[in-house]
């Protein structure tokens, strides 16, 4: 795997760099060749956010972790990333043996100037149950979606108190 380390107001120190790696090589066996996984690192006002990124062509794998302990982060990240990937290739492999197509490779994301990120979503139809349980699968906080029924792009939130809302297109 190749991982690549974005640290916000946060000292990497080689110990924990080491612990990061060591510990992210282990899920070289779900992966063929240099698959990128971002690492972030960010401090804050009392806390530690550990955030792991993996882009396989339009899926991303996140896991997201805040903690007091950086070495406390990883150990409760990774195995979120991994319950995911395997959730994602068990998937794609009954997909597979359907007659369905394999994942698209490994699109690395780059950040320039002001926009720090970009992403290319393939907009499937799916009706507004069904992008409930996708944004369970990726546990995002939003999950955009094109409308079976309306044939418009809609949003699905996760709202604070647990409950779901949905931005409709005009």
């Amino acid at each position: 795997m190749q991982i690549n380390f974005l640290v916000k107001n946060f000292t990497l120190k080689d110990r924990l760099r080491e612990l990061i790696e060591e510990k992210i090589s282990k899920l070289d066996k779900y992966f063929q060749g240099d698959t990128p996984i971002k690492v972030r690192l960010k401090e804050g006002n009392g806390y530690n956010k550990l955030e792991l990124t993996v882009i396989l062509g339009s899926i991303v794998l996140r896991s997201e972790v805040i903690t007091d302990d950086m070495y406390k982060a990883i150990d409760l990240a990774l195995p979120k990333l991994e319950r995911q990937i395997v959730r994602h290739f068990s998937k794609f492999d009954a997909k597979y043996k359907r007659g369905g197509a394999l994942p698209e490779a490994v699109v690395p994301l780059e950040a320039a100037g002001a926009v720090v990120r970009t992403k290319s979503l393939k907009l499937n139809p799916m009706t507004v149950t069904q992008a409930l349980v996708e944004i369970e699968q990726v546990e995002h906080d939003f999950y955009v979606f094109l409308n079976k029924d309306t044939k418009k792009v809609d949003v699905l939130y996760k709202r604070k108190d647990g409950d779901y809302g949905l931005i409709e297109a005009e």
